[in-house]
């Protein structure tokens, strides 16, 4: 078939095969009905259209899962050309063209722009040339021109119908019951398509929307904490200086004020920091996987408590050497055995930490000897900025930000942390990362 050749037809008479469309004998009406019937057609093609920009579809690349639809068409309606045709103001453009080159032709002589009219049904043409609507169209009276015309409609949810899966033939054929059921099922599945790439689309821009926002959210929590440290460490600093340069000149009760003005400094401090380590937790995960020693990595994270505790080591199935993003790992176990001193009471607490296979994960685990968390406390403790009632051993109070990043930086490394823990017996917290 040559570039240009779509069509459309008029249901033939065989009895056997219920007409699909019919026409009306025209009738004179007086010009006022005219132009009440042009204007909600005009606003019937302006919701039509509405709905099909919606898709964004239109001069979109070739997709594969739409040409296999026509090439299924063609094959079960016995046809060399198939087409998803869509209509706009001017044009019928194709999604997907078996068995034809052209990508468009114009609106005024497309069959499918019939076809839509009757959105309920399978617009047929079993003969284009006898047809008194097609017969002198220049698709049909050109050198092997169309004959065998059949439309689906495309049915958006709402019932607008914005172009047709239609099956095209060179010469004069009639569709069964069942090819016209099929081709409608086809093009309920063109549909589908188009309904799966719309939302995949409105998801996308959400997530990209979602994604401006944490960026500006991390930017505001930089900003604000940044300039809220220095203030803060002038108090600190003065509060020190006052209590200890007039601390005879001061009555218990303002020694207990200054007390409390440092203490509370010293806590928004921890809460600052923790807000820059949560929102800057991303920035690790920026980081390629390397080889390391699973004796370096656990060097490298014990000798910033070696003062503080004891520790002891389990590496199972043979592990010596890792291949993760170092970095965020560091991360977890930094915080995950701060968390284990912090809320203990023993003299010199211990730590063990075990790091093994689990299918395609490696499993770390950190043991404590603490106060452990009562089971009605774990959901809690990983959710960002919930805290406990209890102070840790220095009697304060955590700011809900360090588990919450240990759980935040695990889902990103592609695993889980999980926590077993009974009150007085200590915690175990476990976490995997993808191999």
């Amino acid at each position: 078939m040559n570039p240009g050749d779509d069509l459309l037809y008029n249901k033939g008479v065989n009895p056997s095969i219920p007409q699909v469309m019919k026409e009306a004998p025209l009738k004179e009406a007086p010009s006022e009905a005219i132009s009440q019937t042009t204007a909600a057609e005009n606003e019937a093609e302006r919701e039509r259209l509405k709905a099909l920009y919606a898709y964004d579809i239109m001069d979109t690349e070739t997709e594969e899962a739409y040409d296999n639809l026509t090439r299924i068409a063609a094959r079960i309606c016995g046809t060399p050309v198939s087409l998803i045709s869509l209509i706009d103001p001017e044009r019928q453009w194709f999604k997907a063209a078996h068995g034809m080159d052209a990508t468009e032709t114009p609106r005024d002589i497309a069959f499918c722009n019939h076809a839509i009219k009757n959105k309920d049904e399978v617009m047929e043409v079993p003969d284009a040339s006898i047809d008194r609507r097609f017969k002198k169209n220049p698709l049909v009276t050109r050198e092997n021109g169309i004959r065998f015309y059949a439309g689906a409609p495309l049915r958006t949810p709402n019932g607008q119908a914005i172009g047709t899966l239609c099956v095209i033939d060179q010469k004069p054929k009639q569709l069964t019951r069942e090819q016209q059921n099929t081709l409608q099922v086809l093009a309920d599945q063109v549909m589908i398509l188009l309904e799966l790439r719309r939302k995949n689309r409105e998801l996308q821009e959400k997530e990209a929307v979602a994604n401006e926002h944490i960026k500006e959210l991390e930017k505001f929590a930089y900003v604000v904490s940044h300039d809220l440290k220095s203030p803060l460490n002038n108090i600190f600093s003065l509060s020190s200086l006052l209590r200890d340069g007039c601390e005879d000149r001061l009555d218990e009760s303002e020694k207990r004020s200054l007390d409390f003005l440092q203490e509370s400094a010293a806590s928004l401090g921890d809460l600052i920091d923790g807000i820059l380590n949560h929102y800057r937790s991303d920035k690790l995960l920026e980081a390629n996987r390397e080889h390391i020693s699973a004796a370096d990595l656990l060097d490298k994270v014990t000798g910033l408590f070696s003062h503080k505790a004891r520790f002891s080591y389990i590496l199972r199935n043979g592990i010596d050497i890792l291949n993760i993003q170092s970095a965020p790992v560091q991360q977890i176990l930094i915080n995950l055995i701060a968390n284990g001193l912090k809320y203990n009471d023993s003299k010199i607490p211990h730590i063990q930490i075990e790091i093994g296979l689990d299918n395609d994960f490696y499993r770390f685990s950190v043991k404590d000897d603490g106060r452990g968390i009562a089971e009605e406390d774990k959901d809690k403790i990983f959710v960002l900025f919930s805290t406990l009632s209890s102070a840790d051993r220095n009697n304060k109070h955590g700011t809900g930000i360090g588990l919450a990043t240990v759980k935040k930086l695990t889902e990103k490394l592609g695993g889980e942390i999980t926590v077993d823990s009974e009150p007085g017996k200590g915690s175990t917290f476990s976490f995997t990362a993808e191999r």
